[in-house]
């Protein structure tokens, strides 16, 4: 099954316009198996289910979610694609659960997506539990099963022969933002009041934020810390406020205040280094703003005039090397910010695609080899770029018009020992930063499977006269976390193209 990550309350964009979501909002199968990425991804990362789906700027509850859902299986099952009504569900009272870990069979969960159905159409709530083969199942073990049978629908175009269940461990859904189900129309706004913010809640969400901004390229304008929605520019000082904790020494709960949006944020900053010093001196500057202020629409840096959203990152890099590393860093890549602010969090992780390759074959037939992979991509709904024969595969991750979450695609017609050597080092990733990079070998380079040495290449002039090869480099690859297809040729495009599709969508 496809996994992918996201974090935080789910913004789910799926075409609405209704303001009764209980009698007009339809739902369509491709954006419930949408939804159900992203549900199962939040999960994944969070170890409990979101409050809320936000569709189209109107929020649906978990209970009207998993109704969505079931229906849709059913529905599925028998042939119809014909999109779902919304309709208003309320919490189980008691959900409780007995269920043995193993497969329920295809037969069986429709079943119970039928009966999950007709109980909630019969008593307008979830049940605690419904029985299956493998003992009682309960709500939060139901949401989970079900949006797993979608992704895979997502990805198969059929439902699968069976689904695995386990006992819920995560924690148990509390509505605590977006209600039970009785108002999914009024979206939640940012909170007014001051709260209070521990370090692990702030962690917590840090995580979250820059998973977020790492996979999408986009920044959020609200996030939930402490069970509270708060605006982008409240938590940035409580970033700024917390690495000057860090730098004194202090660990410590935190206050938000009431801080404003820039009114016409602007950035024109070259990508660099921000030294320690640099980013205490700017992150004292953002701690003092008095409740009622605004942020400005840019700092002055080293690097340039710098907006927010580029400020932002940079804190929850340098937070995030600390509780790796329980210091703060003494400096910090920042890029240029090429992304994007967004209304709230948007369902699913898609990166544009760049395709570079070696002067394999010749210029037509190398091209021709990049544009078909792309042309299969955009059938998908995958942005994709031919970004060169003859690319320098260096040059592109210092590119400052590559996106921060690009998938960046290289295809070799030979294994070179020494540049599959340099994808490990420090150097090399550290240009690369939060970019993917996916190798293709074509059918014409060695196999590196299995191979315990790989020889120095008889073209290499640009590595040290001591770089004598490369010890098992599939080995090499997997474990400073790259991913490889070998011996491509066009017969196997399809085949390329749905592995490119996941790396993209994860």
């Amino acid at each position: 099954m496809l996994f992918l990550a996201i974090s935080l309350p789910i913004t789910v964009d799926i075409v609405s316009a209704a303001t009764n979501t209980s009698t007009t909002t339809k739902v369509t199968v491709s954006q419930l198996t949408t939804a159900a990425s992203s549900v199962n991804s939040f999960y994944k990362t969070n170890k409990r289910l979101p409050n809320y789906v936000t569709i189209s700027g109107k929020q649906l509850t978990m209970p009207q979610y998993l109704y969505l859902i079931t229906t849709e299986t059913s529905q599925l099952n028998s042939g119809s694609t014909a999109a779902i009504t919304v309709k208003n569900v309320n919490v189980a009272p008691k959900p409780t659960e007995s269920l043995k870990k193993g497969n329920i069979q295809k037969t069986e969960y429709v079943n119970v997506a039928k009966n999950l159905k007709k109980f909630a159409d019969t008593n307008g709530r979830m049940p605690n539990f419904l029985s299956t083969s493998r003992g009682n199942i309960k709500f939060e073990t139901m949401v989970d099963t079900y949006s797993r049978i979608l992704i895979f629908y997502k990805t198969n175009k059929r439902l699968p022969n069976y689904v695995a269940v386990a006992p819920w461990t995560g924690k148990s859904y509390t509505p605590s933002e977006g209600g039970t189900g009785t108002n999914p129309t009024t979206p939640t706004t940012p909170t007014t009041d001051v709260v209070t913010v521990t370090p692990t809640q702030l962690n917590e969400a840090v995580a979250s934020v820059k998973t977020y901004v790492e996979s999408r390229n986009k920044m959020p304008t609200t996030v939930t810390v402490a069970g509270k929605t708060i605006q982008i520019s409240q938590f940035l000082q409580l970033l700024a406020q917390r690495i000057i904790d860090l730098n004194s020494g202090k660990n410590v709960n935190l206050k938000t205040k009431t801080i404003n949006m820039a009114t016409g944020p602007s950035e024109n900053i070259k990508s660099g280094n921000i030294q320690k010093t640099e980013y205490i001196s700017l992150a004292s500057k953002i701690a003092v703003l008095s409740s009622g202020s605004r942020v400005p629409n840019y700092w002055s840096t080293t690097l340039g005039s710098m907006r927010y959203e580029s400020t932002t990152y940079l804190f929850l890099k340098a937070i995030t090397f600390y509780n790796t590393n329980k210091r703060l860093p003494n400096y910090i890549y920042t890029p240029r910010w090429t992304g994007t602010t967004t209304t709230g969090m948007t369902s699913s992780i898609v990166r544009p695609v760049y395709i570079i390759s070696d002067k394999i074959s010749n210029n037509a037939t190398d091209n021709a080899r990049i544009n078909a992979v792309i042309a299969e991509l955009k059938k998908l709904g995958i942005t994709a770029y031919n970004y060169g024969v003859g690319a320098n595969n260096i040059a592109i991750l210092s590119n400052t018009n590559v996106p921060i979450n690009a998938l960046i695609v290289q295809f070799f017609g030979g294994a070179c020992a020494a540049t599959l050597n340099e994808m490990g080092t420090s150097y090399y990733k550290s240009l690369k930063d939060t970019k993917k990079v996916f190798t293709v070998f074509t059918d014409g380079a060695k196999k590196i499977t299995g191979l315990a040495w790989l020889e120095r290449a008889h073209d290499d002039n640009f590595s040290p006269a001591s770089f004598t090869g490369l010890a098992n480099p599939d080995k090499y690859l997997t474990n400073n976390g790259y991913k490889y297809y070998e011996g491509y040729n066009s017969s196997k495009l399809q085949e390329l193209v749905q592995i490119l599709y996941k790396e993209a969508t994860s």
